[in-house]
Order: C-alpha cells, then sequence, then structure tokens
C-alpha cells in the first residue's frame, strides 16, 4: 500500500465498496449498453474512466 499513487489507493478502496460494486454490476448487466447507466455511475462515484478497468467477478 505505500507504494500506490493516490488514484490507486483509492480505486482499491472503492472496488471494495459493496454499493459500487452492485452498481457496476447492475451496469454491466444493463440490456441497452448506450444508455445513461454510465453517467449515473460515474457521477454517482465520481469517476473519469481513463483507462481499461478490471472486469468484476461475477
Amino acid at each position: 500500500m505505500d507504494t500506490l499513487s493516490v488514484e490507486d489507493l483509492a480505486w482499491e478502496c472503492l472496488r471494495r465498496n459493496p454499493s459500487y460494486q452492485d452498481d457496476a454490476r447492475r451496469q454491466l448487466r444493463a440490456d441497452d449498453k448506450d444508455s445513461d447507466g454510465d453517467l449515473v455511475v460515474s457521477r454517482r462515484w465520481g469517476l473519469r474512466f481513463r483507462r481499461p478497468s478490471q472486469p468484476l467477478q461475477p
């Protein structure tokens, strides 16, 4: 943990958050991939996706 950047530390905390995991899974299962779900999730969690993320395990 001592070598993580601020962004990486924030991601490590966020990805372990059960509410975030639920939102991310819900968005991945959404039928309409062009929906506003990505925008809603990114605003709720304060995210900006600049690089590919690791997929969530079911």
